[in-house]
C-alpha cells in the first residue's frame, strides 16, 4: 500500500460484517496516501472522458469502491457493461502507468460471479477473503472487548461487536390465539 511507484487492484471480499469496511478505516488511518471514495454511480463512469481531469489530478492515491459486484460481475454471464476493461487500465494498463493509482474493490459475492479477466496473473496486488472470525478468535476478542458471546458458533466481526443489539432481520414473531402460541 505504502509504495507509491506501485499501481495496481486490490480485491477485499467476503460475506457482510465480515470486516472489509473496517480494515478499509483500517487502512485510511495507517497508510500515508491520498484515498478517494467513488461511489458505484461514479464508478461506472470511470471510461467517461470527464472524468479522466479528476484522475489525472489524483496521482498514487488509492480509490475506494465498495459493493462493486455489478461493476466486476463476469461478463460471461451477462455483464454487458465495458466497466472491466477501464478498471483493468486504470489499475494495470496505461493509465496505470501514469497515475499510480491503486484500486481497492470490495465486493460480497464469490470469486466465481467476479470478471476473469480481473484474477489473472499479473493484475492484482492482493486479493483477501474475509470471513467468520473462528470461535477461538471471537471469545479472545469478546474478552478483551467485554462483550457478551457464549462461543457456541463462529461469528462475524460486525455481529460480535453488536451482539447487544436488536436484530432486524429475523421474521417478526406474531403471538398466536389458542393452538398458534
Amino acid at each position: 500500500m505504502q509504495n507509491k511507484t506501485k499501481s495496481g487492484l486490490i480485491l477485499m471480499h467476503g460475506m457482510s460484517g465480515t470486516g472489509k469496511t473496517s480494515y478499509i478505516r483500517h487502512l485510511i488511518r495507517e497508510v500515508k496516501r491520498k484515498f478517494i471514495f467513488l461511489p458505484l454511480f461514479m464508478a461506472e463512469a470511470l471510461s467517461s472522458p470527464d472524468l479522466l481531469p479528476f484522475l489525472t489530478e489524483q496521482k498514487n492515491s488509492i480509490l475506494i469502491i465498495e459493493d462493486s459486484e455489478k461493476l466486476i460481475a463476469n461478463r460471461e454471464t451477462g455483464n454487458t457493461q465495458s466497466d472491466i476493461a477501464t478498471l483493468l487500465n486504470i489499475s494495470d494498463g496505461l493509465l496505470s502507468d501514469a497515475l499510480g493509482i491503486k484500486l481497492i474493490c470490495t465486493f460480497n459475492t464469490g470469486l466465481a460471479n467476479i470478471d476473469k479477466a480481473l484474477l489473472r496473473k499479473g493484475r492484482m496486488v492482493n486479493r483477501y477473503e474475509f470471513k467468520e472470525l473462528t470461535v477461538n478468535k471471537a471469545l479472545n476478542i469478546a474478552q478483551k472487548h467485554n462483550l457478551p458471546y457464549d462461543g457456541k458458533y463462529p461469528i462475524t466481526i460486525g455481529d460480535l461487536f453488536n451482539i447487544e443489539k436488536q436484530n432486524y432481520t429475523n421474521e417478526i414473531s406474531r403471538k398466536g390465539i389458542g393452538f398458534n402460541e
